[in-house]
C-alpha cells in the first residue's frame, strides 16, 4: 500500500480519483471538505501565512503505517507552503513528489514567486535524495491532450488522465514483464515526468517539457489477442525503441499482457538535471 496525500483544491480532486483502486491509502488537506479523508486548515492569503501557522495535529492526520507516500500539489497555490513541514513527519518513508504546474503567464507575481520557490526547491531535495523522485506535471500539457474538453469538462477529465497514468506506471514498474531489454537504470535519474506514445510510434506525449532527458522507460500494456496474433509486433516496437535511441538516450522497454480491449504504451523520462523554474 502507498499513502497518497493530495494538497489543496485541485490535487484534492485528483487524489479522490485514486480512491477506486484498492493499492492506495488516499487523504486530502485543504480548506474544504473533500470526497476522501480530509484534514481541514483554515484559509491564509500566502505560502509564508500557512508555514507560520502549521497546525501540528497534522503529524497524526495520516495514520497508516505504509513504507511509501506520494504527495501530490500544485506549487502556485499558497497551502503549499506547508510541504516541507508537513514532510518532516514522514523521514522513515519513501516520499515521492507529483508536482503539478499551472500556467504561469496567467499566475500573479505572488503565485509565481511561491512556484518558483517550491519547484526548485522541491527538486534540490530529490536530488540530494531525500525524496525518491519528483515527478513535474504541466497543466498546459496536460491540457493540450484534451483539446477536446469542454471548460466544465476539464478537471475531470485533467485528474482522470493524471490518476490513471501515474496509477498504471505505479503497477507496471512493481510486476514482472512477459518481455524486456533487461537494460540497468541510473538511480540518479528522480527528476521525472509521464507520458503516453503508440505502438510503432517514436513520438511521446509527455506530461511535462523535460529538459535534458537521459533516461526512458516503455511500459508496452498489450491485450493478449495483439500478442498472439500480430506476428512483426516484436520487430516493430525494436524498431521504435531504435530510432528513439539515435536520440542518445538510454532505453528500456518492458512487455505486459493485459486484458483490456485497447492497448496502452506509458512512458516514465528521468533526468539528473534540475529543471529551470521559469519553464513551462
Amino acid at each position: 500500500m502507498i499513502s497518497l496525500v493530495g494538497i489543496g483544491s485541485f490535487c484534492s480532486e485528483l487524489i479522490n480519483k485514486f480512491s477506486q483502486y484498492p493499492q492506495y491509502d488516499v487523504y486530502c488537506i485543504d480548506t474544504t471538505e473533500n470526497e476522501c479523508d480530509t484534514f481541514i486548515v483554515p484559509e491564509f492569503k500566502n505560502a509564508e501565512e500557512y508555514e507560520k501557522n502549521y497546525p501540528e495535529k497534522l503529524k497524526d492526520f495520516i495514520s497508516d503505517e505504509n513504507d511509501e507516500i506520494s504527495v501530490f500539489l500544485d506549487g502556485s497555490e499558497a497551502i503549499s507552503g506547508i510541504i516541507l513541514r508537513f514532510l518532516e513527519n514522514f523521514k522513515d518513508r519513501k516520499i515521492n513528489i507529483y508536482y503539478l504546474r499551472s500556467d504561469l503567464e496567467l499566475m500573479g507575481n505572488t503565485e509565481k514567486i511561491q512556484d518558483k520557490i517550491s519547484f526548485s526547491v522541491l527538486q534540490e531535495y530529490t536530488r540530494s535524495g531525500l525524496f525518491e523522485k519528483f515527478v513535474a506535471l504541466d497543466k498546459i500539457s496536460l491540457e493540450k491532450l484534451l483539446n477536446n474538453a469542454s471548460i466544465l469538462e476539464l478537471n475531470d477529465k485533467l485528474t482522470d488522465l493524471i490518476s490513471s497514468t501515474s496509477h498504471y506506471v505505479n503497477i507496471y514498474s512493481n510486476i514482472k514483464p512477459i518481455l524486456s531489454n533487461n537494460i540497468d537504470l541510473s538511480n540518479l535519474g528522480r527528476i521525472q515526468t509521464y507520458g503516453l506514445s503508440q505502438i510503432g510510434s517514436t513520438e511521446v506525449n509527455w506530461f511535462f517539457d523535460l529538459e535534458n532527458i537521459e533516461e526512458i522507460t516503455y511500459y508496452f500494456a498489450i491485450n493478449s489477442n495483439t500478442l498472439k496474433k500480430e506476428k512483426n509486433l516484436l520487430q516493430t516496437i525494436k524498431t521504435q525503441i531504435k530510432e528513439k535511441q539515435k536520440e542518445n538516450v538510454k532505453i528500456l522497454f518492458n512487455i505486459y499482457e493485459t486484458n483490456y480491449e485497447q492497448n496502452f504504451v506509458y512512458c516514465v523520462a528521468r533526468t539528473k538535471f534540475i529543471q529551470q523554474a521559469t519553464s513551462t
